[in-house]
């Protein structure tokens, strides 16, 4: 698919899925190769169920989060064991972004039990700065791009945006105001959640969230403890997510 191909599909969630017109131009504005592979994943033919959740995590690897490298490390590839090993594994779809002094993508859309383990060479803590709103905006790129090709083959989509960060933003290119713009016009389709986790103390994580507009906050300590208990309930909230509408994003993060 061309430039034109991805420009046209978001032009389509404008015209068949409600997306209004501002944040339409944002997303489009925001492609270039990275977000473009960022929009792709498994084909119609690879996914078993015409009702799938995507999930896009969005992990911090700026140079703060290098003391606890082995535990995201593991606690990540514990979150993915515990979404395959779930009656709803067949019916989510995972991609997943990490950022340092700018994003990059890990994986496109695949199916759960597809998803190979994180290592120490895909996830590596470091390079110069924290790029949380660029990050954000290509995860948003890529699940709205992704969802409507499903949706224009008739695959409905709950959709879920995760990020993970122990700090704050000092390099994005792109303003909290654009995030936002695209972040509110996602929360009116009633469809998305959009989650901000934040480790310790260095930032004020809730003015991070309410700036670019998720309106899901958790604040955790930035312990190996701590990650484990956290990506473990992420999991948890996907996984009953998935089995339910999607209502309320201030319910995403309750307790089970």
């Amino acid at each position: 698919m061309s430039t034109q191909d991805y420009q046209d599909l978001f032009q389509q969630a404008v015209d068949l899925d409600g997306l209004n017109q501002t944040a339409a131009s944002v997303l489009i504005d925001n492609l270039n190769a990275t977000t473009i592979v960022g929009c792709q994943g498994s084909g119609l033919e690879d996914l078993p169920a015409d009702d799938v959740t995507l999930v896009s995590f969005v992990l911090d690897m700026s140079p703060s989060m290098g003391p606890v490298q082995q535990e995201v490390i593991d606690s990540f590839n514990l979150m993915i064991k515990a979404m395959q090993e779930s009656k709803q594994e067949e019916n989510i779809i995972v991609s997943a972004w990490v950022f340092d002094e700018k994003p990059k993508l890990l994986f496109g859309y695949t199916p759960v039990n597809s998803v190979a383990a994180l290592t120490h060479k895909k996830y590596r803590p470091g390079g110069s700065g924290t790029s949380i709103y660029d990050a954000q905006l290509n995860a948003m790129t890529g699940i709205v791009g992704y969802g409507q090709q499903l949706h224009n083959n008739g695959i409905r989509t709950k959709n879920i945006v995760i990020v993970l960060s122990d700090g704050e933003d000092n390099c994005s290119r792109k303003k909290p105001s654009d995030v936002r713009k695209v972040a509110e016009a996602l929360i009116k389709q009633e469809t998305y959640i959009l989650a901000f986790v934040g480790f310790g103390t260095a930032a004020n994580f809730s003015q991070i969230a309410k700036d670019s507009g998720f309106p899901t906050v958790l604040t955790v300590g930035h312990s190996a403890g701590d990650i484990r208990k956290i990506f473990g309930q992420v999991s948890k909230s996907i996984i009953r997510t998935s089995q339910t509408s999607i209502k309320n994003n201030n319910t995403f993060f309750s307790t089970i």
